[in-house]
């Protein structure tokens, strides 16, 4: 008897855990996006809104998460999501919200990133 897989199944699986985390994605996307606004940081709004448009793009889910992973890179370095925004936010009184939002974010960006 011939058993001839190749990994198809395997491949499968990981597509639809990609597509799964590609979709999870989103919303804290969005949600961030909207929270780098109301902070008034325009260069995030930005990089945030490309991200989104990389994720409505026609590209395969591969080389969307590639893109969107490398848009995304906020974290660490001079400059970075964590400098200014969180003083702004305590300054607003909303830190406990910019701080759910970015874990938010942080955990479904590092999900996608180990599909």
């Amino acid at each position: 008897m011939w058993l001839f897989l190749f990994g198809k199944i395997q491949r499968e699986k990981e597509s639809k855990k990609l597509k799964k985390a590609l979709t999870d994605f989103r919303l804290p996307l969005l949600k961030i996006k909207y929270l780098s606004k109301r902070l008034d940081y325009p260069g995030f709004t930005k990089m945030f809104e490309n991200a989104l448009e990389i994720l409505d793009s026609d590209l395969n889910d591969q080389d969307k998460a590639k893109q969107v992973i490398a848009k995304t890179q906020i974290f660490g370095g001079m400059g970075s999501w964590g400098d200014s925004p969180p003083y702004t936010a305590q300054t607003l009184g909303i830190r406990s919200e910019f701080d759910e939002i970015t874990n938010q974010f942080s955990n479904a960006r590092d999900n996608l990133k180990t599909k």
